[in-house]
């Protein structure tokens, strides 16, 4: 079996230690590398950005070297656009793209936003969305000084994904796979808009859980992302 190189990209708040539970479940044709956005973790010294095509820039320069083999990108919520914006750039740069993307969490970049923006709310707001939004422990949101040094984080990264404004383009041609939750408020039709953005079908799945299904079935998600490159790779082969 070919080996793969899985980049996966942050969700809001998140760093590279985010999918740490993914690598407990990975087949060994897949090396799951974590990419890490400035202002924590490894680069906790600089400034947070918070504009996503700042970010893909930033996250396109740490990799621009490894994508001459074969490569797949994974990512949560403001990591599935990354993800997607990376992918165009790459193409449009004339570099070799992604065997594949899987992205999750998020309806397609073309579909209007229906919920709230929630980053620059008054903390006790801001703290209470986050709450209902889950994937945080309520540990790290009543620890005052451990959230002194997150929210900033957390909120560059919300106004990144909040303040997006989609810009038309060219289908890739790359295969996609979307997962959702079943309870995390995204339509299915929502979630398909994910076929506008790429000329191969799409494969759709959806879990149960809130937003943070990854984090309650990583085992069944990493299955459908071995699955799926898996699938990929014979494909490939003949």
């Amino acid at each position: 079996m070919k080996k793969i190189t899985l980049f996966a990209l942050p969700f809001a708040g998140g760093s590279r230690y985010s999918y740490a539970e993914f690598k407990n479940y990975l087949p060994e044709f897949i090396d799951l590398v974590s990419l890490e956005l400035p202002g924590r973790g490894r680069r906790i010294a600089e400034e947070c950005l918070s504009g996503v095509r700042e970010m893909t820039e930033d996250l396109l320069s740490a990799i621009r070297s490894e994508t001459a083999g074969r490569y797949a990108f994974y990512g949560h919520s403001l990591g599935s656009l990354m993800a997607f914006l990376l992918t165009r750039e790459i193409i449009r740069e004339g570099l070799n793209p992604p065997v594949a993307l899987i992205l999750s969490g998020r309806s397609g970049p073309s579909e209007k936003r229906r919920l709230p923006m929630i980053h620059d709310l008054p903390k006790d707001e801001f703290l209470s969305s986050l709450r209902e939004m889950g994937g945080m422990p309520d540990v790290l949101l009543e620890n005052e000084e451990l959230m002194e040094f997150f929210e900033p984080i957390i909120r560059a990264d919300l106004k990144a994904a909040e303040t997006y404004v989609y810009e038309p383009g060219p289908p890739i041609n790359v295969p996609v796979s979307v997962m959702i939750g079943a309870d995390e408020g995204i339509a299915d039709s929502e979630a398909k808009a994910w076929q506008k953005e790429t000329s191969v079908p799409i494969r759709f799945s959806k879990f149960p859980g809130h937003h943070f299904f990854i984090m309650d079935h990583a085992d069944t998600v990493i299955n459908e992302i071995s699955e799926f490159l898996h699938s990929i790779n014979l494909e490939t082969i003949s």
